[in-house]
Protein backbone atom coordinates (compact mmCIF):
# COMPACT_ATOMS: atom_id res chain seq x y z
CA UNK A 1 0.00 0.00 0.00
CA UNK A 2 1.26 3.46 -0.90
CA UNK A 3 1.70 5.43 2.33
CA UNK A 4 0.99 8.70 0.55
CA UNK A 5 -2.44 7.38 -0.41
CA UNK A 6 -3.50 6.48 3.14
CA UNK A 7 -6.16 9.16 3.05
CA UNK A 8 -8.18 6.74 0.89
CA UNK A 9 -8.02 4.00 3.50
CA UNK A 10 -9.13 3.42 7.09
CA UNK A 11 -5.51 3.65 8.23
CA UNK A 12 -5.93 7.34 9.04
CA UNK A 13 -8.30 6.34 11.88
CA UNK A 14 -5.86 3.94 13.55
CA UNK A 15 -5.87 0.25 14.47
CA UNK A 16 -8.51 0.33 17.23
CA UNK A 17 -10.99 2.12 14.99
CA UNK A 18 -10.47 -0.38 12.17
CA UNK A 19 -11.03 -3.31 14.49
CA UNK A 20 -14.23 -1.68 15.72
CA UNK A 21 -15.48 -1.39 12.12
CA UNK A 22 -15.32 -5.14 11.64
CA UNK A 23 -16.89 -5.68 15.04
CA UNK A 24 -19.75 -3.43 13.95
CA UNK A 25 -20.22 -5.48 10.78
CA UNK A 26 -20.67 -8.59 12.90
CA UNK A 27 -22.94 -6.86 15.38
CA UNK A 28 -25.29 -5.01 13.01
CA UNK A 29 -26.15 -6.86 9.81
CA UNK A 30 -28.48 -4.10 8.64
CA UNK A 31 -25.59 -1.65 8.73
CA UNK A 32 -23.36 -4.28 7.13
CA UNK A 33 -25.77 -4.35 4.17
CA UNK A 34 -25.28 -0.61 3.73
CA UNK A 35 -21.51 -0.91 4.01
CA UNK A 36 -21.38 -3.74 1.50
CA UNK A 37 -22.59 -1.34 -1.19
CA UNK A 38 -19.84 1.23 -0.59
CA UNK A 39 -16.97 -0.51 1.17
CA UNK A 40 -14.00 -2.43 -0.22
CA UNK A 41 -12.23 -4.88 2.06
CA UNK A 42 -8.86 -3.39 1.16
CA UNK A 43 -9.87 -0.10 2.78
CA UNK A 44 -8.47 -1.80 5.88
CA UNK A 45 -4.79 -1.23 6.44
CA UNK A 46 -4.47 -4.41 8.51
CA UNK A 47 -4.16 -7.65 6.56
CA UNK A 48 -6.10 -9.78 9.06
CA UNK A 49 -9.06 -7.40 8.85
CA UNK A 50 -8.89 -7.50 5.06
CA UNK A 51 -8.97 -11.29 5.26
CA UNK A 52 -11.95 -11.37 7.64
CA UNK A 53 -13.93 -8.74 5.75
CA UNK A 54 -13.38 -10.53 2.45
CA UNK A 55 -14.74 -13.80 3.88
CA UNK A 56 -17.60 -11.97 5.59
CA UNK A 57 -18.81 -10.25 2.40
CA UNK A 58 -18.11 -13.29 0.19
CA UNK A 59 -20.39 -15.39 2.38
CA UNK A 60 -23.20 -12.86 1.87
CA UNK A 61 -22.70 -12.78 -1.90
CA UNK A 62 -23.16 -16.55 -2.04
CA UNK A 63 -25.87 -17.12 0.58
CA UNK A 64 -27.60 -13.70 0.75
CA UNK A 65 -27.03 -13.57 4.49
CA UNK A 66 -24.21 -12.56 6.81
CA UNK A 67 -22.48 -15.17 8.96
CA UNK A 68 -22.54 -15.04 12.76
CA UNK A 69 -19.23 -14.96 14.61
CA UNK A 70 -19.24 -18.73 15.40
CA UNK A 71 -20.01 -19.55 11.77
CA UNK A 72 -17.35 -17.13 10.51
CA UNK A 73 -14.79 -18.78 12.79
CA UNK A 74 -15.71 -22.14 11.32
CA UNK A 75 -15.39 -20.81 7.76
CA UNK A 76 -12.00 -19.17 8.19
CA UNK A 77 -10.58 -22.09 10.17
CA UNK A 78 -10.41 -24.19 7.01
CA UNK A 79 -8.92 -21.34 4.97
CA UNK A 80 -6.26 -20.63 7.56
CA UNK A 81 -5.39 -24.31 7.98
CA UNK A 82 -4.88 -24.69 4.25
CA UNK A 83 -2.67 -21.60 4.03
CA UNK A 84 0.96 -21.21 5.02
CA UNK A 85 0.73 -17.66 6.39
CA UNK A 86 1.40 -18.35 10.07
CA UNK A 87 1.48 -14.66 11.02
CA UNK A 88 -1.94 -14.03 9.48
CA UNK A 89 -3.38 -17.04 11.29
CA UNK A 90 -2.03 -15.85 14.64
CA UNK A 91 -3.30 -12.29 14.08
CA UNK A 92 -6.81 -13.49 13.22
CA UNK A 93 -6.99 -15.79 16.23
CA UNK A 94 -5.65 -13.12 18.58
CA UNK A 95 -8.09 -10.46 17.30
CA UNK A 96 -11.16 -12.68 17.48
CA UNK A 97 -10.19 -13.84 20.96
CA UNK A 98 -9.86 -10.24 22.17
CA UNK A 99 -13.16 -9.23 20.61
CA UNK A 100 -14.99 -12.19 22.14
CA UNK A 101 -13.50 -11.65 25.60
CA UNK A 102 -14.13 -7.88 25.63
CA UNK A 103 -16.98 -6.95 23.22
CA UNK A 104 -17.48 -3.33 24.49
CA UNK A 105 -20.19 -2.20 22.05
CA UNK A 106 -20.75 1.26 23.56
CA UNK A 107 -18.81 3.24 20.96
CA UNK A 108 -19.93 1.37 17.82
CA UNK A 109 -22.50 4.04 16.91
CA UNK A 110 -19.76 6.62 16.37
CA UNK A 111 -17.59 4.14 14.47
CA UNK A 112 -20.46 3.17 12.17
CA UNK A 113 -21.31 6.79 11.37
CA UNK A 114 -17.70 7.73 10.58
CA UNK A 115 -16.95 4.58 8.58
CA UNK A 116 -20.11 4.81 6.47
CA UNK A 117 -19.51 8.51 5.77
CA UNK A 118 -15.93 7.75 4.72
CA UNK A 119 -16.98 4.97 2.34
CA UNK A 120 -19.79 6.99 0.76
CA UNK A 121 -17.32 9.81 0.07
CA UNK A 122 -15.00 7.35 -1.68
CA UNK A 123 -17.90 6.21 -3.88
CA UNK A 124 -18.69 9.83 -4.77
CA UNK A 125 -15.05 10.55 -5.58
CA UNK A 126 -14.97 7.57 -7.93
CA UNK A 127 -18.26 8.67 -9.49
CA UNK A 128 -16.84 12.14 -10.19
CA UNK A 129 -13.86 10.56 -11.93
CA UNK A 130 -16.21 8.39 -14.00
CA UNK A 131 -18.26 11.48 -14.89
CA UNK A 132 -15.17 13.27 -16.17
CA UNK A 133 -14.39 10.25 -18.37
CA UNK A 134 -17.98 10.16 -19.63
CA UNK A 135 -17.91 13.89 -20.46
CA UNK A 136 -14.59 13.50 -22.25
CA UNK A 137 -16.15 10.71 -24.32
CA UNK A 138 -19.20 12.98 -24.92
CA UNK A 139 -21.43 10.42 -23.21
CA UNK A 140 -23.36 13.16 -21.42
CA UNK A 141 -26.53 11.21 -20.65
CA UNK A 142 -24.65 8.71 -18.47
CA UNK A 143 -23.39 11.46 -16.11
CA UNK A 144 -26.70 11.81 -14.28
CA UNK A 145 -27.05 8.04 -14.01
CA UNK A 146 -23.55 7.68 -12.57
CA UNK A 147 -24.14 10.32 -9.89
CA UNK A 148 -27.60 9.04 -8.95
CA UNK A 149 -26.23 5.54 -8.54
CA UNK A 150 -23.40 6.81 -6.36
CA UNK A 151 -25.69 8.89 -4.14
CA UNK A 152 -28.12 5.99 -3.65
CA UNK A 153 -25.46 3.55 -2.45
CA UNK A 154 -25.09 2.99 1.27
CA UNK A 155 -28.59 4.19 2.11
CA UNK A 156 -30.67 2.30 4.70
CA UNK A 157 -32.95 -0.39 3.35
CA UNK A 158 -35.89 -2.10 5.00
CA UNK A 159 -36.30 -5.87 4.92
CA UNK A 160 -39.81 -5.49 3.48
CA UNK A 161 -43.25 -6.53 4.66
CA UNK A 162 -42.93 -9.27 7.28
CA UNK A 163 -46.05 -11.26 6.40
CA UNK A 164 -46.88 -12.64 9.86
CA UNK A 165 -45.50 -9.80 11.98
CA UNK A 166 -46.92 -6.88 9.98
CA UNK A 167 -50.38 -8.30 9.30
CA UNK A 168 -52.17 -5.19 10.64
CA UNK A 169 -50.97 -3.19 7.63
CA UNK A 170 -52.87 -5.49 5.28
CA UNK A 171 -56.17 -5.10 7.13
CA UNK A 172 -56.11 -1.33 7.43
CA UNK A 173 -58.33 0.36 4.84
CA UNK A 174 -56.02 2.79 3.09
CA UNK A 175 -57.21 5.81 1.14
CA UNK A 176 -56.61 5.03 -2.53
CA UNK A 177 -56.81 8.21 -4.58
CA UNK A 178 -57.72 7.08 -8.10
CA UNK A 179 -57.87 8.72 -11.48
CA UNK A 180 -60.75 7.07 -13.39
CA UNK A 181 -60.28 6.09 -17.02
CA UNK A 182 -63.77 7.33 -17.83
CA UNK A 183 -65.01 3.91 -18.93
CA UNK A 184 -67.36 2.41 -16.34
CA UNK A 185 -66.57 -1.17 -17.35
CA UNK A 186 -62.89 -0.62 -16.55
CA UNK A 187 -63.36 1.58 -13.50
CA UNK A 188 -65.73 -0.78 -11.69
CA UNK A 189 -64.53 -2.40 -8.45
CA UNK A 190 -63.94 -5.84 -9.97
CA UNK A 191 -61.50 -4.49 -12.58
CA UNK A 192 -59.56 -1.29 -11.73
CA UNK A 193 -61.49 -0.48 -8.55
CA UNK A 194 -61.98 3.16 -9.46
CA UNK A 195 -59.18 3.64 -11.94
CA UNK A 196 -55.40 3.98 -11.66
CA UNK A 197 -53.93 5.24 -8.40
CA UNK A 198 -50.61 6.78 -7.43
CA UNK A 199 -47.73 4.34 -7.86
CA UNK A 200 -49.63 2.14 -10.31
CA UNK A 201 -49.00 1.72 -14.02
CA UNK A 202 -51.41 0.92 -16.82
CA UNK A 203 -50.20 -0.70 -20.02
CA UNK A 204 -52.27 -0.52 -23.20
CA UNK A 205 -51.46 -3.06 -25.92
CA UNK A 206 -53.21 -3.58 -29.26
CA UNK A 207 -52.43 -4.13 -32.97
CA UNK A 208 -51.37 -1.24 -35.15
CA UNK A 209 -54.00 1.31 -36.12
CA UNK A 210 -56.84 0.38 -33.76
CA UNK A 211 -56.70 3.41 -31.46
CA UNK A 212 -54.05 3.09 -28.74
CA UNK A 213 -53.02 6.74 -29.12
CA UNK A 214 -56.65 7.89 -29.05
CA UNK A 215 -57.21 5.84 -25.91
CA UNK A 216 -54.22 7.49 -24.21
CA UNK A 217 -55.63 10.91 -25.09
CA UNK A 218 -58.96 9.81 -23.61
CA UNK A 219 -57.25 8.81 -20.32
CA UNK A 220 -55.27 12.06 -20.22
CA UNK A 221 -58.41 14.12 -20.88
CA UNK A 222 -60.32 12.35 -18.10
CA UNK A 223 -57.49 13.20 -15.70
CA UNK A 224 -57.50 16.85 -16.83
CA UNK A 225 -61.24 17.10 -16.18
CA UNK A 226 -60.55 16.04 -12.59
CA UNK A 227 -57.93 18.73 -12.07
CA UNK A 228 -54.90 16.44 -12.50
CA UNK A 229 -51.71 17.60 -14.16
CA UNK A 230 -50.95 15.44 -17.19
CA UNK A 231 -47.66 14.83 -18.98
CA UNK A 232 -48.16 13.19 -22.37
CA UNK A 233 -45.10 11.82 -24.21
CA UNK A 234 -45.47 11.13 -27.90
CA UNK A 235 -42.98 9.13 -29.97
CA UNK A 236 -44.97 9.14 -33.22
CA UNK A 237 -47.27 12.13 -33.67
CA UNK A 238 -46.14 15.73 -33.32
CA UNK A 239 -46.94 17.71 -30.17
CA UNK A 240 -49.52 19.85 -31.97
CA UNK A 241 -51.20 16.81 -33.55
CA UNK A 242 -51.67 15.29 -30.10
CA UNK A 243 -52.91 18.66 -28.87
CA UNK A 244 -55.58 18.70 -31.60
CA UNK A 245 -56.78 15.31 -30.38
CA UNK A 246 -57.15 16.71 -26.86
CA UNK A 247 -59.11 19.68 -28.29
CA UNK A 248 -61.37 17.24 -30.11
CA UNK A 249 -61.95 15.08 -27.04
CA UNK A 250 -62.44 17.84 -24.49
CA UNK A 251 -64.73 19.92 -26.70
CA UNK A 252 -66.62 17.17 -28.50
CA UNK A 253 -65.55 18.44 -31.92
CA UNK A 254 -64.34 16.28 -34.78
CA UNK A 255 -60.54 16.56 -35.05
CA UNK A 256 -60.80 17.58 -38.70
CA UNK A 257 -62.92 20.59 -37.68
CA UNK A 258 -60.69 21.82 -34.82
CA UNK A 259 -58.64 24.18 -36.98
CA UNK A 260 -61.82 25.98 -38.12
CA UNK A 261 -63.31 26.40 -34.64
CA UNK A 262 -60.51 28.12 -32.75
CA UNK A 263 -62.70 30.75 -31.03
CA UNK A 264 -65.32 28.19 -29.95
CA UNK A 265 -62.68 25.90 -28.48
CA UNK A 266 -60.86 28.67 -26.61
CA UNK A 267 -64.13 29.94 -25.15
CA UNK A 268 -64.86 26.47 -23.75
CA UNK A 269 -61.55 26.46 -21.89
CA UNK A 270 -62.13 29.84 -20.22
CA UNK A 271 -62.76 29.56 -16.51
CA UNK A 272 -62.39 25.78 -16.43
CA UNK A 273 -60.75 23.97 -13.53
CA UNK A 274 -58.74 21.58 -15.68
CA UNK A 275 -55.26 20.53 -14.63
CA UNK A 276 -52.19 21.44 -16.64
CA UNK A 277 -51.30 19.51 -19.82
CA UNK A 278 -47.75 19.24 -21.17
CA UNK A 279 -47.21 17.36 -24.44
CA UNK A 280 -43.62 16.44 -25.26
CA UNK A 281 -42.49 14.86 -28.51
CA UNK A 282 -39.41 12.70 -29.05
CA UNK A 283 -38.72 11.15 -32.46
CA UNK A 284 -38.99 7.35 -32.45
CA UNK A 285 -35.90 5.74 -30.97
CA UNK A 286 -34.33 9.02 -29.88
CA UNK A 287 -35.28 9.05 -26.18
CA UNK A 288 -33.84 6.89 -23.41
CA UNK A 289 -34.99 6.48 -19.82
CA UNK A 290 -32.42 9.11 -18.84
CA UNK A 291 -33.91 11.52 -21.42
CA UNK A 292 -37.34 11.13 -19.86
CA UNK A 293 -35.97 11.51 -16.31
CA UNK A 294 -34.14 14.69 -17.29
CA UNK A 295 -37.31 16.17 -18.77
CA UNK A 296 -39.34 15.25 -15.70
CA UNK A 297 -36.82 16.95 -13.44
CA UNK A 298 -36.97 20.12 -15.56
CA UNK A 299 -40.72 20.17 -15.15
Amino acid sequence: MNASANINYFSKYGKDFQEKIFQALLDDHSWASQMMEVMKYDYFELKYLQFLCDRFFSFHEKYRNFPTLPLLVSIIKDDLSAGDDVILREQVIEYLSRMKANPNLTDLKYVKDKALDFCKKQVLKQALEDCVKAITAENYESVLSIMKDAVSKGTPSTIGHDFFEDYEARFTRLTRVCCPTGLDQLDKKEVLNGGLASGEIGVITAPTGVGKSHWLVHCGAEALKRGKNVLHYTFELTETAVGVRYDSHLCGINSTDVIDKKDEILSRYEGNDYGRLIIKEYPTGSASIITIKNHLEKL
